[in-house]
């Protein structure tokens, strides 16, 4: 299916250019409001309910209806992000959106820490900059006799891999955790206690 360039209020987004402040502007209000979300009386009954449904259902909170709620927020940031890849594919296939595709995203909020919204910020930055460094220094390897141009084409999803595997062994609550440890270090720098 292929889609024609938005129109909103006259104005027509046809370029990458022209896209990139809608699509950040977006993000940024998406951010907002998740991070604020968690401060409601709905984001402390999903911690509760996250933490453990038969506790949460004792304290009174009614379990379906905040699952009801949490699913209506995924749809809404899914269907948000949507709307947004559209004009930037311009042709919407299935092939658009592959199982490889859902492990990298996946991937990314383990690596930037699950429980956070800035850590799914910070794992997507971390692992689109570490692709971009493969992609940038990747040629080199093919320099390497037998194995350098295979290595060279999947050094990415290798690195991811690799990667990945060291955050779930070494760092299993992602960057946002150890940024937190940081900060709480940083406050009490001089002072032992």
């Amino acid at each position: 299916m292929t889609v024609p360039p938005p129109r909103f209020a006259g104005f027509s987004i046809e370029s990458y250019s022209s896209l990139c402040p809608v699509v950040i502007t977006a993000m940024w209000l998406m951010i907002y409001f998740a991070k604020n979300i968690s401060r409601t009386k709905v984001g402390r009954a999903l911690v509760a309910i996250r933490d453990s449904d038969l506790a949460a259902e004792l304290l009174g909170i009614n379990v379906f209806l905040y699952k009801l709620i949490a699913f209506l927020l995924a749809g809404l940031y899914a269907g948000m992000a949507g709307a947004l890849f559209v004009p930037y594919v311009i042709r919407i296939a299935p092939a658009n959106f592959d199982l490889e595709k859902s492990i990298w995203q996946l991937g990314m909020l383990i690596i930037g820490g699950s429980n956070s919204v800035v850590g799914a910020v910070v794992g997507t930055v971390f692992v689109r900059l570490l692709l971009q460094v493969t992609v940038s220094y990747g040629p080199i390897l093919h320099q390497v006799p037998y194995i350098g141009p295979p290595l060279a084409n999947y050094c990415g999803s290798i690195l991811f891999g690799v990667v990945l595997m060291m955050f779930l062994i070494f760092e299993p609550r992602g960057l946002n955790h150890r940024w937190e440890v940081f900060k709480a270090w940083y406050r009490l720098h001089p002072f032992s206690y």
